[in-house]
């Protein structure tokens, strides 16, 4: 019967499919268990992206220390568009000797009581959100802002932009901040202190504000 031929002949077409799709599986996982010693040493990741945002790495509902991101020494192109890193509900990251290709840009993002621990790497910006810790040692980043009571602990870091709101801490030592340092406080009170003199070029207080020499502080 024809209709039987066509059913057939439908049929090995999926069983070759599939066969394809498994053979390609079993290539890709034996070529990621080949690899994975050395990426965890050197690594290239590349996003083809085609235009801004296009693709994200989200991890949330951490449960029992997971999901985690663990980079170390690793390359990340972005494919010149940024790309966005966002840790939410408790999620981890470690990241250590990450460094991005050339015009290559990405955001880590935490929220929700999420960690990160950066070390020796580079970003185009940082931001802590909602209760959540960073740690920033000798890395450096266009900006890093923290808001919504969380906390920051920086050292040796290089960083041109740093932004402190909404009753968050930032605790920075040994560190180069090139162009602004801004806190936005409205009626929580706002405390710097062992600023040594000729290190900030420019003071602005707006709106009531006020500020108090002390042994390393500034004149108001």
């Amino acid at each position: 019967m024809p209709y039987q031929n066509c059913f057939r002949q439908l049929g090995a077409f999926r069983q070759r499919r599939l066969h394809h799709h498994r053979q390609l599986l079993h290539e890709w996982k034996h070529d990621c268990n080949r690899k994975r010693h050395s990426c965890n040493e050197k690594c290239l990741v590349t996003f083809t992206q085609t235009s801004s945002y296009r693709f994200n790495v989200t991890l949330k509902g951490a449960v029992g220390g997971n999901p985690r991101l663990i980079v170390d020494n690793a390359t990340i192109n972005t494919n010149t568009y940024p790309l966005p890193i966002m840790l939410q509900e408790n999620s981890t990251a470690y990241i250590n000797g990450m460094r991005l290709a050339t015009n290559s840009y990405i955001s880590l993002i935490l929220y929700e009581s999420s960690h990160a621990n950066i070390s020796n790497s580079t970003f185009g910006e940082v931001r802590a959100y909602h209760s959540s810790t960073l740690n920033f040692a000798y890395s450096r980043a266009t900006m890093v802002d923290v808001d919504h009571e969380s906390h920051l602990n920086m050292e040796n870091a290089n960083i041109y932009v740093l932004y402190g709101v909404g009753n968050a801490e930032a605790q920075v030592k040994n560190s180069t901040i090139i162009h602004t340092l801004g806190i936005e406080a409205n009626i929580t009170q706002c405390i710097i202190n062992k600023t040594k003199p000729g290190l900030v070029t420019k003071w602005n207080f707006l709106e009531n504000c006020s500020s108090r020499k002390r042994k390393w502080g500034v004149r108001s």
